[in-house]
């Protein structure tokens, strides 16, 4: 592997990533974790990710015009449960769409371990409405005052009792 520019060729893919291709988002957290050592299998999974990109090159995200209501921010939050196989640590993944394109996203591993799926889905959760809050608040400061709350979708059941719930909080 020292032949090969793993951390400038991951750093292509963490451009386009954070510029263009919010789906790689989780590819580049996992691959960014073996920048000191990767392996060949890691090196093949980062040019398997090239050829996605090479292959969705016509692919945009596109806003539309509309409503006052297709400017309100629409979030879209998950979690993988215990997903690191290292650490037990899962990750949390959002996604928030305005004029139906995205306009923000993330994928980062949580801090803690969970010890159910509820409890990373409700970091996750926790995660997506601090964005919420933020793109509020900076919503507002550019003169797209919007209305609370914001629509966070997540596929939890448990998660979402937790979050809905007023007892203990």
């Amino acid at each position: 592997m020292i032949d090969k520019p793993y951390r400038s060729v991951l750093g292509g893919l963490m451009w386009a990533q954070v510029a263009t291709h919010p789906d790689l988002s989780y590819t580049v957290n996992t691959l960014t974790q073996f920048q000191t050592n990767p392996g060949p299998g890691h090196w093949k999974a980062l040019m398997h990710a090239y050829a996605y990109v090479r292959g969705t090159l016509d692919y945009a995200i596109t806003y539309h015009r509309g409503s006052d209501e297709t400017l309100k921010p629409v979030g879209y939050v998950n979690a993988n449960y215990g997903g690191d196989s290292g650490t037990q640590q899962s990750t949390s993944g959002y996604i928030f769409r305005m004029a139906g394109g995205a306009v923000s996203w993330s994928s980062k591993l949580q801090a803690t371990v969970a010890l159910l799926t509820a409890e990373a889905e409700y970091v996750a959760i926790t995660r997506a409405a601090q964005q919420a809050l933020w793109m509020h608040s900076f919503l507002g400061e550019i003169g797209l005052d919007q209305t609370l709350p914001t629509t966070l979708y997540c596929d939890n059941a448990s998660a979402i009792a937790l979050a809905l719930s007023t007892k203990g909080h």
